[in-house]
């Protein structure tokens, strides 16, 4: 084996989440969306790593650096499912689930109708 060279990690974790689809339920008939377990779990995570710095750090010449912000990509589906796209949802943490779930929106939509240049390009 030679000397990790891959800065992610990886972990596995099985949870009840009877409670949040009660709540993603409710929220979503109040704000007429379908907000998925996706949009909530990305709201998590953005609190989670806000609330610990120190797992959502950099290192630069040598020294570990916190990130000013929460900014996290989302796999999304594009055409039939044929083509996956990553959805970036920047400042995750000071938007709400409802914003957060129209971001997300928008940036596979722009994928959809080939409207994302970055990746019209590739």
């Amino acid at each position: 084996w030679s000397s990790p060279n891959d800065p992610h990690a990886y972990a596995k974790l099985e949870l009840d989440i009877t409670k949040v689809e009660e709540y993603i339920e409710k929220l979503s008939k109040k704000v007429n969306k379908k907000i998925t377990i996706t949009v909530y779990a990305l709201k998590l995570i953005s609190i989670v790593l806000s609330k610990f710095p120190d797992l959502s750090c950099y290192i630069k010449y040598g020294k570990l650096n916190e990130k000013e912000n929460i900014d996290l990509c989302c796999l999304v589906a594009v055409g039939e499912g044929e083509d996956l796209c990553n959805a970036v949802i920047e400042k995750c943490e000071l938007k709400s689930i409802e914003q957060i779930y129209d971001e997300l929106n928008a940036n596979a939509e722009k994928y959809r109708e080939k409207k994302n240049l970055d990746h019209n390009k590739k």
